[in-house]
Formats: C-alpha cells, sequence, structure tokens
C-alpha cells in the first residue's frame, strides 16, 4: 500500500463516501490526519490502517511481526 492515497479512497476504506469525507475535512472531523497539498487533500496509510487495527505489510509484502 502507498504512503499517502486519496480522499476517495480513505473514506471509501472508512466506509463512507467521497461527499461525506469531504465534509469530514471540510469541519475538522475526519477520523484520521490529512494533509492538504496545494488546491488537494492527501490522506496518510498508516493512520487508516491502525483506526482499522490493520498491521501493514513489510517490505517484501508479509506483515511485520508486532
Amino acid at each position: 500500500m502507498p504512503a499517502t492515497t486519496d480522499v476517495k479512497t480513505a473514506g471509501s476504506a472508512l466506509g463512507m463516501g467521497l461527499w461525506k469525507a469531504r465534509a469530514l475535512i471540510r469541519d475538522g472531523q475526519f477520523p484520521v490526519p490529512v494533509i492538504r497539498h496545494g488546491s488537494r487533500y492527501i490522506v496518510p496509510t498508516r493512520p487508516i490502517l491502525a483506526l482499522l487495527d490493520v498491521e501493514p505489510a513489510g517490505v517484501d509484502g508479509a506483515v511485520s511481526a508486532g
């Protein structure tokens, strides 16, 4: 998984549509950090995985041991 993702993908992973994700970002209520990059937003994937209680895979694709 890449280090960051777009708002649509992040929202989908968290069970919401694009419009809901954008509204939460606008209101400062999105459940994970969001980074404004110019005119767009990017979302780091690690906080999404942590919120979903998913261990990130290692470089070789293996799940890292806690």
